[in-house]
């Protein structure tokens, strides 16, 4: 496994796993229909960031990765912030890429490891 998604592995040790090969595009529209008791794991992203462009293959791999981790059911989104700003905002990102987990129970765990 890549150092860097070992790293992002970590965060989700104590969940559990519903779609693993999935990666979900999460938008404001349904963002709290979306997240409502799930466990979450999401990568803010801008197009324009190369750190972000090379990323997003680990971010899928990832998905693909968490069953055999046992992971359990952590679902694995991703948000586009180069066309919706108002999830950002609402987290205070302001560095890309951005990696939160959001617990079921609504807890939130910024990854502070490198980018």
């Amino acid at each position: 496994m890549h150092p860097r998604l070992r790293a992002v592995v970590w965060l989700v040790a104590c969940a559990t796993l519903a779609e693993a090969d999935k990666v979900y595009r999460l938008r404001r529209e349904a963002w709290r229909e979306t997240l409502h008791n799930r466990h979450w794991l999401i990568l803010f992203s801008l197009d324009t960031c190369p750190h972000c462009k090379r990323m997003l293959p680990m971010w899928k791999q990832l998905a693909a990765d968490l069953p055999a981790a046992g992971a359990g059911h952590v679902n694995v989104g991703f948000v586009d912030c180069s066309n919706d700003n108002g999830i950002p905002r609402t987290y205070n990102i302001q560095k890309f890429p951005t990696v939160l987990y959001l617990t079921a129970d609504g807890a939130l765990h910024e990854f502070k490891g490198l980018r």
